[in-house]
């Protein structure tokens, strides 16, 4: 997985996460706040339990949202250490890296090759290196 890859699933993690804290605030206010009446007045009917809205939300919304808070968290650790990684190449490498991975424009070796003044097969060596594939 990619730097890029990981971004991409923080921001659908955020997303999700943003969906379901709403949800939840909806439920837990229409809950809470009482509804207006319509002024007519009714005889009898069942008991219903004003917060059993309130039981789903914790039930089913709660357990979402720490397991989504926890993927978040595995997400960001493997960022942080890919990106502590790259620190231990020198600064061509990881101009390299950056051209081929972190960027949101899909550059071609003879683009990256340019820019970073070394020949386009030397800039594919540094790369396998840091993947550690071969064939790239």
């Amino acid at each position: 997985m990619t730097i890029i890859e990981a971004n991409k699933e923080l921001e659908r993690i955020d997303n999700q996460l943003d969906l379901l804290l709403t949800k939840r605030q909806i439920i837990i206010e229409s809950t809470i706040y009482p509804k207006s009446g319509t002024g007519e007045r009714v005889a009898g009917g069942k008991k219903e339990d004003k917060y059993k809205h309130l039981d789903y939300a914790i039930d089913t919304i709660d357990p979402e949202i720490e397991l989504l808070y926890k993927e978040k968290k595995v997400y960001e650790e493997f960022i942080e250490k890919e990106l502590h990684r790259l620190g231990k190449y020198n600064e061509v490498e990881q101009l390299i890296i950056f051209y081929k991975e972190q960027t949101t424009e899909n550059y071609t070796w003879e683009q990256i090759s340019q820019r970073v003044h070394y020949s386009v097969t030397q800039c594919r060596r540094i790369y396998r290196k840091w993947k550690k594939q071969r064939d790239i």
